[in-house]
């Protein structure tokens, strides 16, 4: 049985690095107004029908670990796909085969250095200990390297924490969420050589300032590739973190990056074809327009429109479901062509 929470429970679950510098001066940040509903269940909240027991391989200690390359490997976004629904069925039914107590304190963990394994262990800093979550596999081209740090996989874990606080009451997962937001905080700081891990980015258009979590971030500035459906997981993360301490600065920044996600959408959506999967001429190259992520991109969009009670995501989204409608009718078309001349 897998420890529900195990990820982020024990000593494998975080590192640390220093805090970076001040957020940089500059242009007007772009943001909205948006009247965020904090009502609502976590955006993560997924339904299911009966208990929720998929087969997934783990460690001794019952950390869900990945079959990657020959490799086993701790990935943080798989264990969350894997962890969210037995945290919904856990809360129906109490069916869930996980157990929900930690067995280590994690705030500790995430404090001392020594209690990280290696494959884990942050930089030492003079500043405050951010928990990071690495990625410990190459798995795009470019990058930083490996380990590397995923926003997508920050904001994951974030909204884990925050749930397993909902779910159990235990205060020590809500102030591992309080470390892992602070990750949110740094920023890569384009002066140093060696700039702690960041995944928030900026980037200015004119005297506005866009604000986006990046997936995959990356030292080059011409391998920048602005995922949006990684960066929507992020700000997911932010959300779930606003619900459940009311912080002003992640309010901020929820609004800063809803903002960007808004003014954004040209930059991947494909009149009558699925959307782009990042917003950079070099993630087209990369890793143009697949249907499936189109379809899940739209799904995204309507919950976000939920959370952020904005119109203009959920037309953003009607947009993209016509699209691809457009494309299937389209390739159904072509099919039946090409399945005439046979037989022709």
């Amino acid at each position: 049985m897998a420890a529900l929470g195990a990820l982020g429970a024990t000593g494998g679950a975080v590192a640390g690095f220093a805090l970076g510098r001040s957020w940089p001066l500059g242009p007007n940040w772009v943001t909205h107004d948006f009247d965020v509903d904090l009502g609502l269940a976590s955006p993560y909240v997924i339904s299911y029908e009966g208990p929720y027991e998929p087969e997934k391989q783990v460690d001794d200690d019952g950390v869900v670990i990945t079959e990657y390359a020959g490799q086993r490997v701790y990935h943080p976004v798989n264990a969350s796909w894997y962890l969210f629904p037995q945290l919904h069925s856990y809360e129906i039914d109490g069916s869930s085969s996980a157990r929900l107590r930690p067995r280590h304190d994690p705030v500790p963990a995430a404090r001392r250095r020594e209690a990280l394994p290696p494959r884990v262990r942050g930089r030492r800093g003079t500043g405050g200990r951010i928990p990071v979550v690495p990625v410990p596999l190459r798995a795009f081209p470019g990058g930083n390297g490996v380990p590397w740090y995923s926003g997508m996989a920050q904001g994951m874990m974030l909204s884990h924490m925050v749930r397993m606080h909902e779910v159990t009451g235990e205060g020590t997962w809500l102030e591992t969420a309080h470390l892992i937001f602070n990750s949110f905080r740094h920023y890569r700081d384009q002066e140093a050589e060696n700039s702690a891990p960041w995944f928030v980015s900026f980037h200015d258009e004119g005297d506005r300032r866009f604000t986006t979590f990046e997936e995959y971030p990356s030292s080059d500035p011409g391998q920048t590739s602005h995922v949006a459906n990684g960066n929507i997981y992020a700000i997911w993360g932010v959300y779930d973190y606003l619900r459940a301490t009311e912080d002003r600065y992640a309010r901020t920044l929820l609004s800063r990056a809803l903002a960007t996600l808004q003014e954004s959408f040209d930059s991947y959506r494909v009149a009558g074809q699925p959307s782009l999967y990042g917003m950079t001429p070099w993630s087209y190259t990369t890793w143009s327009n697949p249907d499936g992520y189109h379809r899940g991109v739209t799904t995204q969009l309507r919950r976000t429109a939920a959370l952020s009670q904005s119109a203009t995501f959920e037309e953003q989204a009607d947009i993209l479901e016509a699209d691809i409608e457009a494309f299937d009718q389209h390739r159904a078309q072509e099919a039946q062509q090409a399945e005439d001349l046979q037989e022709s």
